[in-house]
């Protein structure tokens, strides 16, 4: 815009403007220091109300956790997520599935900061809308992986490990990509491999689930990479060797102790260094099977099959509907 000063119908002035909002300001008698001030002020405010929401947005997040602590009658469990930006693409859930029996699931979604948190958000509701129904693991993340490629979005992924405890001990999981969970008994450990590949990305993926008997003291471990890959000041990484550390430190904790050992441990290795990614990690231990005093051992048997979580009744009800 060109803005003219005519004097006797000869133009005297010739002034070039490009910004419309100095125009507006300059015609309103304001002064350049007074525009300048605006800005900053709306840069300022614009900011805060950004603060505010992404505040607003972790308080949700945090919310959508389940109980850091729970009990069931025939385990303990524990588990928690810190982000390493106010929102995060880490998530972790439990919930009650048919016949009494347990479902637990960790994930991790590729990225950080708002997008991976809102993916996680997606991906948490898929899970805790289809577990419940009556599939099995690898059935659950079949349909997961499924649901996520119909929104597809390019360079978006996760991985999940996914865990069905029945009331008779039996865990059935399924690993998609993810660091596959530790089974830490009292002599030896295994590791849950068996599952399918990353969610969200292959079309025609398929996953297997693999089914542990669990006994009495057994304990699971789930975490996600930015604890295993948790840097040092040297560069050096903390690593799965420190994580069964933690475990083998002593074996009479409870769940919470573990994760609070876990959390501290990390905490201390990269001391001063930058929290790089989002640290999650779940602790089951397996206390026995549920006992009922009167048919004990008829109730035992009805939980022995390796498809029993999902279609065997193990509650006190159940028990006493079969004894009748």
């Amino acid at each position: 815009m060109v803005l003219c000063t005519f004097r006797n119908q000869q133009i005297i002035h010739e002034r070039r403007i490009y910004d419309f909002s100095a125009l507006a300001l300059q015609l309103a008698g304001e002064s350049g220091a007074a525009f300048d001030s605006s800005r900053l002020y709306k840069a300022t405010l614009d900011r805060a109300l950004l603060t505010h929401d992404i505040s607003i947005a972790s308080a949700i997040q945090q919310a959508l956790l389940p109980p850091a602590r729970f009990a069931g009658t025939n385990f303990e469990i524990a588990a928690a997520s810190v982000p390493c930006r106010a929102i995060g693409g880490d998530f972790v859930d439990y919930f009650e599935l048919p016949a009494g029996a347990f479902g637990f699931a960790l994930g991790d979604v590729a990225g950080k900061g708002p997008p991976a948190a809102l993916l996680a958000g997606v991906l948490q509701g898929i899970l805790a809308g289809h577990a419940p129904g009556g599939n099995t693991p690898a059935e659950t993340l079949t349909h997961v992986n499924q649901v996520l490629l119909r929104r597809a979005i390019e360079g978006r992924f996760a991985t999940v490990a996914y865990g069905a405890l029945s009331c008779g001990g039996q865990l059935t999981y399924c690993n998609a990509g993810h660091i596959p969970p530790f089974l830490i008994r009292q002599q030896g450990q295994l590791r849950f491999f068996k599952g399918g590949l990353i969610l969200g990305a292959f079309r025609h993926a398929t996953f297997e689930e693999e089914t542990v008997q669990l006994q009495s003291g057994d304990l699971v471990v789930a975490v996600s990479d930015g604890i295993t890959e948790a840097t040092s000041r040297d560069g050096g990484e903390f690593g799965e060797h420190r994580l069964l550390a933690c475990v083998e430190a002593d074996r009479n904790l409870s769940p919470a102790g573990y994760l609070d050992l876990i959390f501290e441990s990390v905490r201390e290795f990269t001391s001063e260094v930058p929290q790089q990614d989002d640290l999650t990690a779940l602790v089951l231990r397996y206390t026995g099977p549920l006992r009922i005093a009167s048919g004990a051992s008829l109730r035992v048997s009805w939980c022995d099959s390796t498809d029993a979580w999902r279609h065997t009744d193990c509650s006190r009800e159940g028990a006493a509907k079969r004894t009748a």
